[in-house]
Protein backbone atom coordinates (compact mmCIF):
# COMPACT_ATOMS: atom_id res chain seq x y z
CA UNK A 1 0.00 0.00 0.00
CA UNK A 2 1.33 3.39 -0.95
CA UNK A 3 1.27 6.12 1.68
CA UNK A 4 0.28 9.56 0.42
CA UNK A 5 1.78 12.44 2.33
CA UNK A 6 -1.36 14.51 2.59
CA UNK A 7 -1.93 15.18 6.27
CA UNK A 8 -5.30 16.94 5.89
CA UNK A 9 -7.38 14.07 7.23
CA UNK A 10 -5.16 13.28 10.17
CA UNK A 11 -4.70 16.88 11.26
CA UNK A 12 -8.40 17.62 10.85
CA UNK A 13 -9.23 14.64 13.03
CA UNK A 14 -6.65 15.77 15.59
CA UNK A 15 -8.12 19.26 15.84
CA UNK A 16 -11.63 17.81 16.06
CA UNK A 17 -10.65 15.54 18.94
CA UNK A 18 -8.99 18.40 20.82
CA UNK A 19 -12.17 20.45 20.33
CA UNK A 20 -14.27 17.53 21.58
CA UNK A 21 -12.10 17.19 24.68
CA UNK A 22 -12.61 20.89 25.44
CA UNK A 23 -16.37 20.47 25.04
CA UNK A 24 -16.29 17.40 27.31
CA UNK A 25 -14.40 19.26 30.04
CA UNK A 26 -16.91 22.10 29.74
CA UNK A 27 -19.68 19.55 30.30
CA UNK A 28 -17.85 18.28 33.38
CA UNK A 29 -17.55 21.81 34.74
CA UNK A 30 -21.26 22.35 34.15
CA UNK A 31 -22.18 19.12 35.94
CA UNK A 32 -19.94 20.06 38.85
CA UNK A 33 -21.47 23.53 39.11
CA UNK A 34 -24.99 22.12 38.82
CA UNK A 35 -24.28 19.66 41.65
CA UNK A 36 -24.59 22.45 44.20
CA UNK A 37 -28.36 22.50 43.61
CA UNK A 38 -28.83 18.97 45.00
CA UNK A 39 -28.98 17.43 48.45
CA UNK A 40 -25.85 15.85 49.90
CA UNK A 41 -26.07 12.33 48.41
CA UNK A 42 -27.12 13.54 44.97
CA UNK A 43 -24.46 16.25 45.11
CA UNK A 44 -21.81 13.60 45.70
CA UNK A 45 -23.13 11.54 42.77
CA UNK A 46 -22.96 14.56 40.45
CA UNK A 47 -19.41 15.35 41.58
CA UNK A 48 -18.36 11.77 40.89
CA UNK A 49 -19.96 12.01 37.44
CA UNK A 50 -18.08 15.24 36.86
CA UNK A 51 -14.74 13.64 37.73
CA UNK A 52 -15.52 10.69 35.45
CA UNK A 53 -16.18 13.15 32.62
CA UNK A 54 -12.84 14.84 33.36
CA UNK A 55 -11.07 11.47 33.28
CA UNK A 56 -12.68 10.62 29.94
CA UNK A 57 -11.47 13.91 28.51
CA UNK A 58 -7.98 13.29 29.89
CA UNK A 59 -7.89 9.91 28.17
CA UNK A 60 -9.17 11.43 24.95
CA UNK A 61 -6.57 14.17 24.70
CA UNK A 62 -3.77 11.92 25.98
CA UNK A 63 -4.40 9.34 23.27
CA UNK A 64 -4.79 11.84 20.44
CA UNK A 65 -1.62 13.63 21.52
CA UNK A 66 0.32 10.37 21.48
CA UNK A 67 -1.04 9.74 17.98
CA UNK A 68 0.10 13.19 16.82
CA UNK A 69 3.55 12.61 18.32
CA UNK A 70 3.84 9.26 16.55
CA UNK A 71 2.61 10.77 13.28
CA UNK A 72 5.12 13.62 13.42
CA UNK A 73 7.98 11.36 14.52
CA UNK A 74 7.36 8.93 11.68
CA UNK A 75 6.79 11.53 8.98
CA UNK A 76 9.71 11.16 6.57
CA UNK A 77 11.80 14.31 6.23
CA UNK A 78 12.37 13.71 2.52
CA UNK A 79 8.60 13.88 1.92
CA UNK A 80 8.08 17.26 3.61
CA UNK A 81 8.52 19.05 0.27
CA UNK A 82 5.54 17.12 -1.16
CA UNK A 83 3.15 18.10 1.59
CA UNK A 84 0.65 20.95 1.25
CA UNK A 85 1.95 24.42 1.97
CA UNK A 86 -0.09 24.80 5.16
CA UNK A 87 1.59 21.77 6.78
CA UNK A 88 4.51 23.13 8.73
CA UNK A 89 6.15 20.39 10.77
CA UNK A 90 7.50 22.81 13.39
CA UNK A 91 4.14 24.46 13.96
CA UNK A 92 2.44 21.10 14.46
CA UNK A 93 5.09 20.29 17.07
CA UNK A 94 3.89 23.42 18.87
CA UNK A 95 0.33 22.11 18.71
CA UNK A 96 1.57 18.95 20.39
CA UNK A 97 3.15 21.00 23.20
CA UNK A 98 -0.03 23.04 23.61
CA UNK A 99 -2.09 19.86 23.87
CA UNK A 100 0.21 18.54 26.64
CA UNK A 101 -0.34 21.87 28.44
CA UNK A 102 -4.11 21.47 28.00
CA UNK A 103 -3.83 17.95 29.41
CA UNK A 104 -2.14 19.33 32.53
CA UNK A 105 -5.04 21.75 32.99
CA UNK A 106 -7.47 18.82 32.73
CA UNK A 107 -5.50 16.93 35.36
CA UNK A 108 -5.80 19.95 37.67
CA UNK A 109 -9.59 19.97 37.19
CA UNK A 110 -9.79 16.24 37.93
CA UNK A 111 -7.58 16.64 41.01
CA UNK A 112 -9.70 19.47 42.35
CA UNK A 113 -12.84 17.41 41.75
CA UNK A 114 -11.38 14.40 43.55
CA UNK A 115 -10.28 16.61 46.44
CA UNK A 116 -13.80 17.99 46.73
CA UNK A 117 -15.26 14.46 46.76
CA UNK A 118 -12.83 13.37 49.47
CA UNK A 119 -13.67 16.48 51.49
CA UNK A 120 -17.39 15.64 51.24
CA UNK A 121 -16.78 12.05 52.36
CA UNK A 122 -14.81 13.05 55.47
Amino acid sequence: MEFHYKPQTFLGSYMSTVRNSIITVSLGIGVYGYSKNFKKTSRLTMKILSVLIYLFSIGLIFNVNLLLKQYLDNFPNDKLEYTPSYFNHKIWRRFEILAWYLLSIYVIFASLGLFSIMKDLI
